[in-house]
């Protein structure tokens, strides 16, 4: 399809995609690596679960909350692992 023959919506559509893309790409190079990394990341993360949701009730007609608890199981065994151990009291 020709960028000629698109309509309004999809012309706009389609600049927002770039210029989300052109944020991705740019973002890293101005920012902490705290940002960058940690809340970049999580950010797609968190759009990548709620992009499944919408894609299994509105397109599939189904409603399944299946990958939010996977997301939230898996995200309690990250915290778990990436926190470090203190000691317990017992043992001192």
């Amino acid at each position: 399809m020709s960028p000629l023959a698109w309509t309004a919506k999809q012309r706009l559509e389609r600049a927002l995609a770039f210029a989300a893309l052109v944020l991705v790409v740019v973002w890293p190079l101005g920012l902490s690596p705290y940002w960058s990394h940690e809340i970049l990341l999580e950010t797609f993360l968190f759009g990548i679960a709620a992009s499944s949701l919408v894609f299994l009730s509105a397109y599939g007609g189904m409603v399944s909350l299946a990958q939010t608890a996977l997301f939230g199981i898996a995200g309690v065994i990250v915290g778990n692992l990436a926190t470090p151990r203190r000691r317990s009291w017992w043992r001192s």
